[in-house]
């Protein structure tokens, strides 16, 4: 889980050269919330859980999501 945590640090640090630095603060503060809580789920063997996070995660992701960004 610490690595995870690191891995999502150093993602958060890339926000401003991926083009994230327009997202509200809450937006990205939320975003490490969801990933935490997918990691959670995938450490505590609940996977089914852990997709459907995922998917949430990725659908109010996309609201935020330049063309450019959904583009990669």
């Amino acid at each position: 889980l610490a690595d995870a945590v690191r891995q999502q640090n150093n993602l958060r640090r890339l926000q401003e050269s991926a083009g994230f630095e327009e997202l509200p603060a809450e937006r990205i503060e939320q975003s490490c919330r969801e990933h935490l809580a997918i990691l959670d789920a995938v450490e505590a063997g609940e996977i089914e859980w852990a997709e459907a996070l995922l998917r949430q995660h990725l659908r109010q992701a996309s609201e935020f999501a330049s063309p450019q960004q959904r583009s990669i």
